[in-house]
């Protein structure tokens, strides 16, 4: 698990992270999830009482983010951002 940021545009959701997942001191974590590429979101809890993850299934395979502080607004952001014009 790493700690990072994400952010929300209207075409993509990214993720930064001043970690990396192969060496926690070097190097950095950066992901671009395209809105093309995004089938659905799922809200889901962890150990069924912390109501922290979001899941992001796209083309290529399923994206958890867990212990999102702000899971809801995040969901929500996500949502109204990808809405079609």
């Amino acid at each position: 698990m790493l700690h990072g940021k994400m952010y929300i545009t209207d075409h993509k959701i990214c993720f930064l992270s001043s970690f990396n997942r192969n060496n926690l001191f070097f190097g950095k974590t950066k992901m671009i999830i395209p809105k093309a590429d995004v089938l659905y979101l799922e809200k889901k809890s962890r150990a069924k009482m912390f109501h922290t993850s979001l899941t992001v299934v796209t083309t290529k395979g399923e994206i958890v983010f867990d212990s999102l502080l702000f899971r809801n607004e995040a969901y929500r952001l996500i949502i109204l951002a990808f809405q079609p014009p």
